[in-house]
């Protein structure tokens, strides 16, 4: 099992879990470590990531046949919302809950407006930025600062073309002979 998203509610900390075999949602309660099924899919699910209110979970899924981001209601999943319209993968909250950050299918990290509380509702997502992530992304290749103007995104290094250099030892005695 591989953690995605770590929730504090009051006295205990949740935890959801992605486990590949059976492509659900676990929520395992510290520190009795008791686990319940959250979500569970005919689809793959990954990087799970609640809502800083903890009442919602926005993830990828590819039940449409690529990866979108959808987000669903915590603690129990009641309803399900597509963010995004063109791919996506990575899903991250803004501190205060008032965007929801994920990479597009084309590299771009994009943003869309949310509203969160008894409803969820969400805008239309538009571009940032050009990301240049890593093929294989992990669970967590994408950080945001809670205010939401920064980013880490674990990227993918090109080599540069590099021209030989030849060192000559003691040249100026040379050309002087």
């Amino acid at each position: 099992m591989t953690s995605t998203s770590i929730q504090m509610t009051g006295r205990e900390t949740e935890n959801t879990f992605f486990t590949p075999a059976t492509r659900t949602y676990k929520v395992v309660t510290v520190p009795d470590l008791t686990s319940r099924l959250y979500l569970k899919a005919a689809s793959v699910l990954r990087n799970g990531q609640f809502s800083p209110d903890g009442k919602w979970v926005a993830y990828a899924s590819n039940e449409r046949g690529k990866g979108e981001i959808y987000v669903t209601s915590f603690p129990e999943p009641q309803g399900k919302w597509q963010v995004s319209t063109g791919g996506g993968e990575q899903p991250r909250w803004r501190g205060d809950g008032k965007e929801l950050f994920y990479l597009s299918s084309n590299n771009n990290m994009m943003v869309a407006p949310v509203t969160i509380g008894a409803k969820f509702d969400s805008g239309t997502p538009i571009p940032l930025f050009q990301a240049n992530p890593r093929e294989q992304l992990s669970l967590n290749d994408v950080f945001v600062r809670r205010d939401g103007k920064e980013f880490l995104i674990n990227t993918r290094v090109r080599q540069a073309e590099t021209v030989p250099m030849s060192v000559v030892p003691n040249w100026d005695a040379k050309v002087n002979k």
